[in-house]
């Protein structure tokens, strides 16, 4: 399987996650979750637009499908010597319900710090960047500067 149709398995996991395991009550408009992979967890917030609106945050469970798709991800989109993304956000939209049209989206941070997910939740630590960086190098031209200083 080359690499794109890797990646488009992946965001089809998380997607398909979304709308059928989450536990959403159909008639939803939106679907939108944010993922910040660290080295401990994934953390994630979801939020839910529709008739019965939602706001979720915590953690992927360590080795969960979901977990391991975000994971995936994230080492299939790194580049030399670019990097690869910090944070994303996957979206599916409904219309038409009860019979739905579908259409998903997702969008990658490769710049900025993703800042607070949930409650217990901070943005990216000095540990942490480093921790990136280890796993993911940058050349010092694909470094913002807050990477930099954080190291």
């Amino acid at each position: 399987m080359d690499e794109i149709t890797q990646q488009q398995k992946h965001i089809r996991t998380i997607s398909e996650w979304l709308m059928y395991d989450l536990g959403v009550q159909p008639g939803w408009d939106s679907i939108t979750l944010w993922a910040k992979p660290t080295p401990d967890a994934v953390v994630i917030r979801v939020l839910v637009a529709g008739p019965q609106p939602d706001d979720l945050s915590g953690t992927f469970a360590a080795g969960s499908t979901q977990d391991a798709a975000v994971r995936d991800l994230q080492r299939l989109m790194y580049r030399k010597p670019g990097g690869t993304w910090l944070s994303a956000r996957f979206m599916v939209t409904a219309t038409g319900w009860p019979s739905p049209q579908i259409a998903t989206d997702a969008e990658f941070n490769y710049e900025e710090n993703p800042g607070q997910f949930t409650a217990d939740d901070g943005p990216l630590t000095a540990e942490q960047v480093a921790a990136h960086l280890r796993e993911f190098p940058r050349s010092a031209e694909a470094t913002p500067e807050w990477m930099r200083e954080a190291r």
